[in-house]
């Protein structure tokens, strides 16, 4: 229908391949086509043999989930040493928003706290305005090996002892995961609209799309949309213009910015 708000236009979502389903029936539903490039994969790290024998000794008064992805691959550690969750469940459980907060719930360690913003330093702010935090605080941060390191230096700023363990890898996907964009590139199909979901998605689509990937983020005619404002800063720290961001990091909140970012 030519009245949906994103009719004629063509979105490339650059988020993992599970994350791009959703994500993609939300801007298909909005009336747009949608170009698939997945920018990222995630796979679980097993920590150092230390690392281990201390997770299954440790006793925190606080696990911080600052992403989606750091529950199930948490999780899946947790299992994998045997470590009942019932250890955790006596934990003050804190998520950064409602996706990671639903994700946490499903995998049996629903959230004690959520914070109003999805950002890691958000979250440390918020519990220490609660007074969530006290002297004795002992806070474990599952992460990304490309974790950025606002979170832990927010809980030294606030006093409390932080311990961030990493337990999955975000790396850039194969090339092959860029061919239908060259493709539409070589086409003169060119997508008008792209969406950026982390700092590491910027970083993963110019590394999977060299020149023309450059060339795509400078071109007046596209709109650059994000979830966030990290996630905007990083953008705009390479000299690229952001259209709009979303009002909130939901796959709603998401493709409505796709929409409004053509608005006049």
């Amino acid at each position: 229908m030519q009245d949906q708000p994103l009719s004629g236009h063509q979105v490339v979502l650059t988020r993992s391949r599970e994350q791009n389903v959703g994500l993609g029936a939300a801007i298909r539903a909005l009336g747009g086509e949608v170009l698939l490039l997945p920018t990222l994969r995630y796979a679980p790290v097993t920590p150092s043999p230390e690392e281990c024998d201390a997770l299954t000794r440790m006793r925190c008064s606080h696990i911080l989930f600052t992403s989606q992805n750091s529950v199930p691959f948490f999780c899946g550690l947790s299992t994998q040493l045997h470590i009942s969750f019932d250890r955790w469940q006596g934990c003050c459980i804190a998520a950064v928003g409602p996706k990671t907060a639903a994700t946490a719930h499903e995998y049996g360690l629903p959230p004690d706290f959520v914070a109003r913003e999805a950002r890691g330093e958000s979250l440390v702010r918020e519990l220490a305005a609660a007074c969530q935090f006290e002297a004795e605080s002992s806070v474990l941060v599952p992460q990304s090996t490309l974790a950025r390191p606002e979170t832990i230096a927010a809980l030294d700023a606030v006093g409390v002892t932080a311990t961030p363990l990493v337990v999955y890898e975000t790396a850039t996907e194969s090339p092959k995961a860029s061919e239908k964009f060259h493709q539409a590139i070589a086409s003169g199909k060119t997508p008008d609209t792209i969406l950026f979901a982390s700092p590491s998605a910027v970083d993963g689509f110019l590394t999977l799309t060299d020149k023309q990937g450059e060339t795509f983020l400078g071109n007046p005619k596209v709109r650059v949309v994000t979830i966030g404002p990290t996630t905007t800063q990083a953008i705009e720290q390479k000299g690229y213009t952001v259209h709009k961001q979303a009002r909130e990091p939901s796959i709603d909140g998401l493709a409505a910015a796709c929409a409004q970012a053509w608005l006049r």
